[in-house]
């Protein structure tokens, strides 16, 4: 039977299970650097950072090296922010540099990657264990879905790192709205939750599931409050509105959470099970909305229009759903060459869409049209 956690494991699980080396899924057809780009259509695709190579270094954009680079945010100066996983690092690129903003590791994982662990303190001693999304307020704070810790970290402009909150089931990202306030996917309780300022959660959806021995079931049921079902929601992000936008990866949907904890199904179909596992099987199909396929979408960005853009990860593409009504492909890598698991990502100067390509292990953007 498949390990039921090979989705929510990204990085490591997904090499082990398609049969491919590290190095073969780190391979990329393009050379890298800032003015290299690639074209499908009218889409350019530009690698930002990374040489495409697994590891850790800072430096020149083209030269440094991630693992698994997965949660992305602009900080106040426009600088991009990165959870760079596999390192179990923070890291920061500028116009021209990659440097590392907090994080140290001092032992490895059976995989032979960086094994994290939890403190706090300045950034040459704060510890975190597979950091996943991230946001930044409006005062330059970073907020991090530290996710095997099950907590979320503060890190401030000067890097130090203390616990905001802890408790939670591996939270995989996080929304800030105006008034502060925190809104995370607890991906393993398949749940969305809020934290204000004190650091009190409360559930706004998801709730009344089954559990299997130590595992809780995800399901896939609209509604209210804890009355609907998710199954390992993954990104999050805030629409112009205020409703909340979830990537609900195991049910190969994107789904809404309005103010009132009302949710419903934006996008997405298919009720067949992957064998051996609790989730949807994916596909790939753009058209209408309610017949959309999504193959464990992971993330959603919402940019000034309303137009809903989804990192659509397994099938190495970035979808849009324009006006809650029709799905289509703004870039796709069907062949895993330019694109390779587009993870998570953020709109800047409201035309750039910039991302982590978690498995070639770089920072890439797109121009919106």
């Amino acid at each position: 039977m498949m390990n039921k956690k090979f989705f929510y494991t990204l990085g490591i699980a997904s090499l082990l299970l398609s049969g491919c080396t590290e190095e073969e899924q780190a391979t990329t057809k393009q050379k890298t650097g800032p003015s290299n780009q690639e074209k499908t259509g009218k889409v350019v695709l530009e690698v930002l950072s990374g040489s495409g190579k697994t590891g850790y270094k800072d430096g020149n954009l083209a030269e440094s090296n991630f693992a698994f680079p997965f949660g992305i945010a602009l900080n106040q100066n426009g600088d991009v922010l990165i959870t760079d996983q596999k390192n179990q690092r923070i890291r920061k690129i500028t116009k021209d540099t990659v440097t590392t903003v907090t994080g140290v590791s001092k032992l490895k994982d059976p995989y032979g990657m960086e094994a994290g662990g939890f403190s706090d303190g300045a950034n040459s001693g704060a510890m975190f264990k597979d950091p996943k999304g991230m946001a930044v307020d409006a005062t330059g704070q970073a907020f991090i879905a530290d996710s095997a810790n099950g907590a979320i970290r503060k890190v401030d402009t000067d890097g130090g790192t203390t616990t905001f909150t802890k408790g939670l089931n591996h939270p995989s990202d996080i929304a800030i709205a105006d008034d502060g306030t925190l809104y995370i996917t607890e991906t393993l309780n398949h749940r969305i939750v809020s934290i204000d300022k004190k650091g009190s959660v409360k559930v706004i959806a998801g709730g009344g599931y089954k559990k299997e021995g130590n595992w809780t079931n995800g399901g896939l049921k609209d509604g209210q409050g804890e009355a609907t079902q998710f199954n390992e929601p993954t990104g999050i992000a805030l629409s112009n509105d205020g409703s909340l936008i979830v990537a609900d990866t195991g049910n190969q949907r994107i789904r809404k959470v309005t103010s009132d904890g009302t949710v419903t199904t934006l996008a997405g179909s298919g009720d067949s099970l992957i064998t051996g596992t609790k989730y949807k099987e994916g596909g790939y199909k753009d058209g209408a909305a309610g017949k959309a396929r999504f193959n464990f979408p992971n993330d959603v960005a919402v940019g000034s229009k309303g137009t809903i853009y989804i990192a659509d990860t397994y099938n190495h593409a970035i979808r849009a759903l324009m006006d809650e009504k029709e799905v289509t492909t703004v870039y796709s890598s069907p062949e895993n060459s330019d694109l390779q698991g587009p993870t998570q990502m953020v709109i800047a100067d409201k035309k750039q869409l910039i991302f982590t390509d978690q498995w070639s292990h770089q920072v890439k953007s797109i121009k919106l049209q």
